[in-house]
Parts: C-alpha cells; structure tokens; sequence
C-alpha cells in the first residue's frame, strides 16, 4: 500500500515505506531525496510524456502529424535527462530503487517504437540500466503480464 503511495504525490506514504524491508527507498539524507526526485519526475514526467505519445501515435487511427511530432519530441527530451542522469550513476538515485521501478517500464515499452518518429541521441547508459533491470528475476516475474490484459479493448479478441 505505502510503495504505491509513494509515486501518488503522497509524501507520507513514502516517509512510512519500510526501506529495510523492502530495499527500494534509502533510509534517509541525499540518497533518500535523490529517490523521491527521480520518483517524482518518472510519475510526473515520464508517464504522462509517454503514455500521452503513446495514446496517439501507436494507439489512435488516424493521429495528427504536428501533434505525434510534438508528443515524440517531449519523449526524446525525457530520454536525453534520463541519459544525462545514467552516465553519471547506475541507477536514478545511485543504487537500484523505487525511482528505477516508476521509469523503467515507461521506458522499456516506448524504446523501440520512438525510433519510428523521431531521432534519439545515443542512449547507451540507459540501455545499459534497461538491460540491468531487464535481468532481475523480479522485474521479468512481472513483465509476464499475459498480452490480452494490456492491448486496448478495441484490440481484444
């Protein structure tokens, strides 16, 4: 209940959220700040940048030009903080963290189709850190998600 809190604007779930127990939260100082501002902007920048691109380029039927042009621009934006940020350290806050899990799979589901529509700079630190979390068992457990849950309805058989 408190993780999930965490990426709602809800500081106290994050304050509350055992961090011995779970490992995903610093227990506190730099490090704790540095989780919470990369949560932040992965809930707050990330996936609404992405899941606004992703709505109308891959998922409407005939989507503006101007405006896919728009939305993949904002995305390559986000990708080149993210790869500022991932030359300098492993993970967002330095060691793997809640912050990696708000941005990982935003990035992970948009990495290849912006290639489509816009140009990326080399991002080979975040492919890097994509492949780093690609490989825990955690993360592959819950990518498993079966297709028909995440197509849009219009999509389901």
């Amino acid at each position: 209940k408190d993780a999930c809190r965490a990426g709602s604007g809800q500081p106290g779930g994050a304050v509350t959220f055992d961090p011995y127990r779970a490992k995903l939260l610093q227990a506190g100082g730099r490090a704790r700040s540095d989780a919470l501002q990369w949560l932040f902007w992965a809930m707050t920048g990330v996936g609404p940048g992405i899941g606004r691109f992703a709505s109308v380029a891959l998922f409407s039927k005939d989507p503006d030009p101007a405006l896919v042009k728009t939305l993949a621009e904002e995305v390559v934006r986000l990708f080149t903080v993210l790869e500022r940020r991932l030359s300098e350290v492993e993970y967002l806050a330095g060691d793997y963290s809640i912050a990696d899990i708000g941005a990982f799979t935003w990035v992970a589901y948009i990495r290849q189709p912006i290639t489509k529509y816009a140009t990326l700079p080399p991002v080979a630190a975040t492919d890097r850190w994509l492949a780093a979390i690609g490989e825990r068992p955690a993360v592959q457990k819950g990518l498993r998600v079966p297709k028909s849950a995440v197509r849009p309805a219009s999509k389901r058989t």
